[in-house]
């Protein structure tokens, strides 16, 4: 598994770029490498930053992790240049052979995000056609922490917002905990994430 996280390339908003702290993606790839490759700003569409991608981006990358890729394409209507530049990521990443990660959109903006329910199905659906696209259940989790009113981690409760201060932004403990989450969405898929047959792309 490590082997994936030698020479990783990050894309996304805020997060990815390390706004309030070390992205989940960056903190755990740091385990491993210091080859880190980062394509992020905050506030921009993934639409817009995988534009960004050129084809030297990836040639000798091991991973490409999207953790908050989409989320402020949901706060637009139309998305289908969105799923226009996913779809060539994930055609581009299944020729070279490697994983792409990337997070579901919870609801943090409700009645702001129009865009939000297509793009997680966009997502949800690439992933379950092509093996080595995986997703970040971050709605759910989103979900799960309303509903308990807290996540224990280390056997701490914290609340949402212990962990996410301004409601956008996650902490040092959040992103500890999210660079966890990423190896569990890797494992999920079997017989290994290192070793998968990848399937022609369908979206």
């Amino acid at each position: 598994m490590q082997n994936l996280f030698l020479k990783p390339l990050i894309v996304g908003a805020s997060i990815s770029a390390d706004w309030a702290a070390q992205s989940p993606g960056k903190r755990l790839s740091s385990r491993f490498t210091s080859d880190i490759r980062v394509i992020a700003r905050g506030g921009q569409p993934g639409a817009k930053m995988l534009t960004q991608v050129r084809g030297k981006d990836l040639e000798d990358r091991s991973i490409v992790i999207g953790f908050d890729l989409f989320f402020w394409d949901s706060a637009r209507g139309a998305v289908d240049d969105s799923l226009r530049e996913f779809r060539k990521m994930i055609v581009e990443t299944q020729r070279l052979g490697i994983p792409f990660i990337v997070g579901d959109i919870p609801e943090l903006l409700p009645g702001f995000q129009p865009g939000r329910k297509e793009l997680n199905q966009m997502i949800r659906r690439a992933a379950g056609a092509n093996d080595h696209v995986h997703v970040v259940p971050l709605d759910d989790l989103y979900q799960r922490i309303l509903r308990d009113h807290s996540l224990v981690i280390g056997g701490r409760e914290y609340s949402f917002f212990d962990l996410v201060s301004d409601g956008l932004h996650i902490g040092e403990t959040a992103s500890d905990f999210l660079a966890e989450l990423i190896l569990e969405t890797l494992r999920a898929k079997q017989p290994s994430a290192e070793h998968q047959s990848l399937k022609p792309f369908t979206a």
